[in-house]
C-alpha cells in the first residue's frame, strides 16, 4: 500500500504531468514570430486614405489572433489536466479502499475463527458428500471425537444414533434441496456409545459461483435439559412415594376417557379410597411404617384396577380411581376385590397387622359429567362412609350433598356468630333431692340466629367439634360462666354452683389449664363453685393424658363431673381412675328406670358404688314424679330435668335467685313442679 502511494507521487512530479502547459507556450511563441516576420516587410493602405506600416499592424492583428487561439488551446489543456488529476485521485482512492477491504476481511476471518472456537454450541460443517470439513471444540467436547478424528468422516456414519441413520439422511437431503430445517431435535451417538440429545439448526452454504457446497449445522446439547424436563414432568404428574399418577395427570386422563365413554355403552364411576385410621399406624409404628402401608395399598389398587380404569394417589392416605364397567354387579365385584386384598394381613417388621379402607363413589352421568363435580360427590360419599362405620363402599346420594351444603353454610354462619356475639348461655337448675333446694345450674349454650332463630346445639356442636370452632366457643362459655358466677355472688347466692361442659378437644389442648388459671385470677373466683363436666368419650382416646390434665384442673380447685355416664364407653374402672367428684347418670338410663327392672338394679348399684368412692350422683333427665321417687329412693343426691324446668335465659335465672319470682309462678310452666319439703 505505501509503495503504491510513492509511485503515485512520482507520476505527479514527472514532466509529462505538465505537458499541456509546455505545448501552450510553444504555440504562442511561434505565433508571435510569424506575425513579426510578415508585417515587417509589408505596407498596406486601407482604402487609400490611411497609409500605415502594414507590417506592424499585421503584427498587432496576428498577436491578437494568436492570443485568442492560445487562450482556446489553454482552456482545453487545463480541462485535460483536470481530468488526468481526477483519474489519479480515483486511482488512489481505489487502492486505499482495496487495502481497507483486505484488512476488514482479515479481521472478519479472525472474528469467525474466534466464534467457531469459543461458541458454546456444536458447529459442524460438511460438504456436499457429507464429509466433515469443520468440527469445532464444543463438538469435540460433546461427541468425544477429536477434530482430526472427525475431519473427512461421513457425518451420518459418525454421529447418527442407532436406528436414526435413515432419518438423518432424509433431513440432510431436505437441507440440500434448500428447504428450511429449523429446531430439529435429533439424538447423536457419542464416541463412548452414549446418547446425547441435540437441537439442530442447519443452513446451506455455497461457493463463489453460487453452487451449493455443503451444510453448516449448529447443535445445542440439550441432554441435561431433557433430563431436567423428565424429572420435572415426573414431579408434576407422578406421586413420588407410590409411583402412581398424581391428581393433575389423573384429571387430564379422566377428561380424555370421558370423551370415549360418550361414544360407548360403558359405565364409569369415580371412587375415592381412604385408608382407615392410618394415624394410629403413624403414631405407634412411625411415619416410615405409614409410608410402607400407603405403598402396600397402592399396589393393591394397581393390581385390581389396572385393566378396568385409571388410578392415582391424591393425598396422604387417599387414592382416586375411575372404574369402567358394564353393570352394577361388575362395579361391586371390582370394589369387593379391593376389599378382599386389603383384608389380608399386612406384614411389617415381621409382624402382621390388619387394616381396612373406606370407599365413596359417584357415577358418571348420573351424578355429574365433569371431573370436579364427580370428585366432590365421591368425597361426600366417602365422608358418609367414614361416619357410618368405615370399611365399605358407599355410592353418592342426593341427600348427602344437601347435608354437606348445609354443613358449609353452617360454617360461614358460625364464623359470623362468633364475631357478632350471637351465642347465649341458658341455665338449667339442679335440685338437691334431700332438701329440695337449688344447689346449682348447668350452663348450656344456645345460638340465636338473627334470621333463623334458635339453632339446635345438636346441630352446631358436632360441627364445631369437627371444624375446631369448639375451642373458641368453649372459651367464651367458660368466661361467661365465670362472669355469671360473680354476679350470683353479688346477690347473696354464693352457694350456687355453675357447671360448664368441656369437650375432648379442649381437654387435649395444652393451653386449657393455663386459660382456666387465667380466669381464676381475672375474676377472683372460688373455684369450688365451678364444675367442669366431661364425658367418657372425651377422655377415652387418650386416657393417660386426660387424667393428667384433669388432675391439674382439680389442683386449681375446680370440681370435676363425669357426664353422660351409662352410655358409650361407660366403664366402672373410669370411676376409680379419673380424678372426678361427681357422676351424672345419663337421661337415657333414667328414662328406662321405671320400665326395666334390670336398669333399676344397675342404677342402684351405681349409686352405691359412687357413694362408696366418695362421689356425688346426679340423675339427668328427670321428667316424671315416678322417676323422681325412684332416684330419691336409691339415695341419689341431685336431680336435673324438665320436671324442675327447662334451660332458661340468664335474666330469668337471676330473677329466680333474687326471689323476684318463685318456681311455681313461671307462666310458661318452667319450674312448674317444686319438690315438697
Amino acid at each position: 500500500m505505501n509503495q503504491t502511494n510513492e509511485n503515485i507521487q512520482d507520476i505527479k512530479k514527472s514532466s509529462s504531468y505538465k505537458i499541456p502547459w509546455i505545448k501552450a507556450g510553444r504555440v504562442i511563441g511561434l505565433y508571435f514570430l510569424a506575425g513579426f516576420l510578415v508585417t515587417s516587410f509589408s505596407n498596406i493602405v486601407l482604402e487609400g486614405r490611411y497609409p500605415i506600416q502594414t507590417g506592424w499592424g499585421l503584427l498587432i492583428l496576428a498577436i491578437l489572433f494568436f492570443v485568442a487561439v492560445s487562450c482556446r488551446h489553454l482552456k482545453r489543456y487545463n480541462e485535460m489536466a483536470a481530468r488526468i488529476q481526477e483519474g489519479y485521485d480515483l486511482l488512489e482512492q481505489k487502492i486505499s479502499h482495496n487495502d481497507y477491504l483486505m484488512q476488514k476481511l482479515k479481521t472478519d476471518n479472525d472474528y469467525l475463527s474466534t466464534i467457531i472456537r469459543e461458541a458454546p454450541v456444536m458447529i459442524i460443517a460438511y460438504d456436499i458428500d457429507n464429509k466433515i470439513v469443520e468440527f469445532n471444540p464444543r463438538a469435540q467436547l460433546v461427541t468425544g471425537y477429536s477434530r482430526d478424528e472427525a475431519l473427512g468422516e461421513d457425518i451420518v456414519d459418525l454421529l447418527s444414533a442407532e436406528g436414526m441413520k435413515e432419518n438423518s439422511k432424509k433431513v440432510i437431503s431436505k437441507i440440500k434441496e434448500n428447504k428450511i430445517v429449523k429446531n430439529n431435535e435429533a439424538p447423536i451417538k457419542k464416541k463412548n456409545g452414549k446418547i446425547a440429545e441435540v437441537l439442530w439448526n442447519n443452513e446451506l452454504y455455497r461457493d463463489e459461483k453460487g453452487i451449493a457446497a455443503g451444510v453448516i449445522s449448529i447443535g445445542l446439547d440439550t441432554t441435561e435439559r431433557k433430563e431436567m424436563e423428565k424429572r420435572l414432568h415426573r414431579l408434576a404428574y407422578y406421586d413420588n412415594l407410590t409411583g402412581m399418577s398424581n391428581i393433575t395427570l389423573f384429571k387430564e386422563r379422566v377428561e380424555l376417557v370421558a370423551k370415549e365413554i360418550e361414544r360407548t355403552d360403558k359405565k364409569a364411576s369415580l371412587i375415592i379410597l381412604d385408608i382407615d385410621d392410618i394415624k394410629h399406624i403413624n403414631d405407634t409404628l412411625g411415619h416410615q411404617a405409614g409410608d410402607q402401608l400407603i405403598r402396600h395399598i397402592g399396589e393393591i389398587v394397581k393390581s385390581c384396577i389396572k385393566k378396568t380404569g385409571l388410578y392415582a394417589r391424591i393425598s396422604g392416605d387417599s387414592f382416586v380411581c375411575l372404574l369402567l364397567y358394564n353393570d352394577e354387579e361388575e362395579l361391586l365385584s371390582i370394589t369387593e376385590g379391593i376389599f378382599s386384598q386389603v383384608r389380608k394381613p399386612w406384614v411389617y417388621m415381621e409382624q402382621e397387622y390388619f387394616v381396612t379402607v373406606s370407599m365413596g363413589g359417584a357415577g358418571y352421568d348420573t351424578d355429574g359429567k365433569d371431573y370436579t363435580t364427580l370428585l366432590r360427590k365421591a368425597d361426600i360419599a366417602l365422608t358418609w362412609c367414614k361416619e357410618s362405620g368405615k370399611n365399605r363402599y358407599v355410592s353418592y346420594e342426593k341427600m348427602m350433598g344437601d347435608k354437606t351444603l348445609r354443613f358449609m353454610e353452617l360454617g360461614r354462619e358460625m364464623r359470623k356468630a362468633i364475631k357478632k356475639g350471637e351465642f347465649e348461655l341458658y341455665y338449667q337448675p339442679k335440685i338437691n333431692i334431700k332438701d329440695s333446694e337449688m344447689t346449682g345450674a348447668e350452663a348450656l349454650i344456645r345460638w340465636k340466629h338473627p334470621l333463623k332463630g334458635f339453632i339446635s346445639p345438636g346441630e352446631f356442636i358436632p360441627f364445631a367439634e369437627e371444624t375446631g370452632y369448639i375451642k373458641s366457643i368453649e372459651r367464651w362459655v367458660l368466661e361467661e360462666a365465670c362472669k355469671q358466677k360473680k354476679l350470683i355472688e353479688k346477690i347473696g347466692a354464693g352457694n350456687i354452683q355453675i357447671s360448664v361442659n368441656m369437650s375432648g378437644i379442649s381437654l387435649a389442648e395444652p393451653e386449657t389449664v393455663s386459660y382456666l388459671e387465667y380466669l381464676v385470677n381475672k375474676y377472683n373466683l372460688e373455684t369450688c363453685d365451678i364444675v367442669i363436666e366431661i364425658t367418657e368419650t372425651a377422655v377415652i382416646k387418650d386416657l393417660d393424658h386426660a387424667i393428667d390434665t384433669l388432675k391439674r384442673v382439680k389442683s386449681l380447685g375446680f370440681i370435676i363431673a363425669l357426664d353422660d355416664f351409662g352410655t358409650g364407653f361407660s366403664s366402672l374402672t373410669h370411676l376409680q381412675k379419673l380424678p372426678i367428684d361427681i357422676v351424672k347418670v345419663d337421661r337415657t338410663f333414667i328414662m328406662q328406670i321405671c320400665e326395666d327392672k334390670e336398669t333399676e338394679i344397675i342404677f342402684e348399684s351405681v349409686v352405691k358404688l359412687c357413694h362408696k368412692l366418695g362421689l356425688t350422683v346426679v340423675a339427668e333427665g328427670v321428667e316424671t314424679r315416678q322417676q323422681l321417687e325412684l332416684v330419691k329412693h336409691y339415695s341419689c343426691d341431685i336431680a336435673q330435668g324438665y320436671l324442675f324446668g327447662k334451660p332458661i335465659p340468664r335474666e330469668e335465672f337471676m330473677d329466680i335467685l333474687q326471689g323476684a319470682i318463685s318456681l311455681n309462678e313461671k307462666e310458661d310452666n318452667f319450674f312448674s313442679f317444686c319438690i315438697n319439703k
